[in-house]
Formats: C-alpha cells, structure tokens, sequence
C-alpha cells in the first residue's frame, strides 16, 4: 500500500530554480520504476563557490558561511587553507556542518605547524550527496591556536556547492 507524501518533492524543476507548475502527487506509487539520473548534466551551471576569511587568533573564532534564504545547497567539498606569518606557530582547525544555528558536527580536523614564515596549509571534505537547507551552516573553527608572537593566522573556508531552489 502507497504511503501519503507529506511535503513537496524536490526534484529538477528546483535544481534549474523553475516554478513549479500542476498538482503534485498526493502518495506514493505502488510500482518501482527504473529511473536515469540526469542531474548532472543540470548541475554542471548550477555549481558555485563560497568564502570566508578568517584572521585567527583565539580558539573559538570560526569562518561561517551560512546558506540563504530560499536555496539550499548540494554540497560537493568543503575545504580550509591559510598561510602562516611567523615560525613556529601552530593551528588546529575543524571543518563543520550544521543545521540551524545549534547541532553542529565537526567532520573533520586539521593541526598545522609552520617550519617556516609563510608556510601554507590545506585540507578539505567532499560528503557525498549532502544537501544542506536555508540557514544552515557550515566553515572551519579553531580548536587551538599557537601564535609564537605573531599577530593572527590567515585562514579561509571555502565551499563548492551546487545551488537549487528550496
């Protein structure tokens, strides 16, 4: 037996940002049907970068990009980067999800130590599949920090993303 379908399906017509016209399906079919999946070709204009800078310097401080009003975001990676300024200094930095503005998660951590003035880092996710609504939020956090008398950290979050209409 068919079960009712609470919500609007999402589907191409919101990945190409179109209006959706007729009635949507009130439950759900009895019958599987084989399907191909066309998104990619779809998803190819749709894809877009985010950034956000951060000059760390006290653990805490977070680079936050946070999805707008009215999209939501196919999330294909999520990366962090920056530069030191001073020998010796020392970051750990997580990179997080998060639904709201309370549950995050923290996927994953990077530690990084400069041997020299302007040493660089980087590291970065691709979750699969991960489609995050308007208001989320996601970026990196700095879980511990080692300036060695230098001024701050030069740190970016980046996102690559593939935009559709909530």
């Amino acid at each position: 037996m068919p079960g009712p379908i609470s919500r609007r399906p999402a589907g191409l017509l919101d990945l190409l940002l179109a209006q959706q016209q007729g009635k949507n399906p009130s439950s759900l079919s009895d019958a599987v049907a084989p399907v191909i999946d066309l998104s990619l070709f779809y998803e190819q204009e749709r894809v877009d970068l985010e950034s956000k800078v951060l000059s760390a310097s006290a653990v805490g401080q977070a680079a936050t990009i946070t999805v707008p009003q009215g999209e939501s975001w196919k999330i294909v990676g999520l990366t962090v980067r920056g530069t030191f300024n001073i020998i010796g200094s020392k970051i750990r930095l997580g990179l997080f999800f998060g639904i709201g503005t309370s549950a995050f998660a923290v996927v994953k951590e990077l530690t990084s130590t400069a041997v020299a003035a302007t040493d660089k880092f980087g590291d970065g996710i691709m979750p699969p599949g991960l489609i995050l609504r308007p208001g989320s939020q996601l970026g990196c956090i700095v879980h511990e920090i080692n300036l060695n008398a230098g001024a701050n950290i030069s740190t970016t979050a980046e996102v690559l993303y593939v935009r559709m209409e909530s």
